[in-house]
């Protein structure tokens, strides 16, 4: 039997590093492709990739389904990113994972938006 699959995979982006990149200040989708262009985890190189193509036109758009890894970065049923929203949970540290997932369907998954709904508007009418 083989073990390898008839396609390649998609890199697995890497949820520490796609962290990292959005504590910079970076767009959640824009670090997501950063990632994906550079195997799913170096920072140094995903920086170096935002820092030449941050002016395309789609750095900021989400990336096209089968462009992720499944496991990495799964879509629930309430159509966010899972992976993210885990991310924000851990980084956070002081909000649930439904108020995130709301706070990033809110934010229509953009992640640095998510967090400062949640700081800044959590709560509120």
């Amino acid at each position: 039997a083989s073990e390898a699959p008839a396609v390649p995979a998609a890199p697995t982006i890497d949820e520490n590093a796609l962290a990292q990149l959005m504590d910079m200040g970076f767009n959640m989708n824009g670090c997501k492709r950063a990632l994906m262009a550079v195997g799913g985890s170096n920072v140094e190189a995903a920086m170096n990739w935002v820092f030449d193509h941050n002016g395309d036109p789609d750095f900021n758009d989400p990336l096209p389904e089968g462009g992720q890894d499944t496991t990495a970065a799964k879509s629930s049923g309430s159509g966010v990113d899972e992976g993210m929203v885990m991310s924000l949970v851990e980084s956070l540290g002081c909000f649930t994972i439904d108020q995130v997932r709301a706070a990033v369907k809110h934010c229509s998954g953009a992640a640095d938006r998510a967090a400062d709904w949640l700081f800044f508007s959590h709560g509120r009418s």
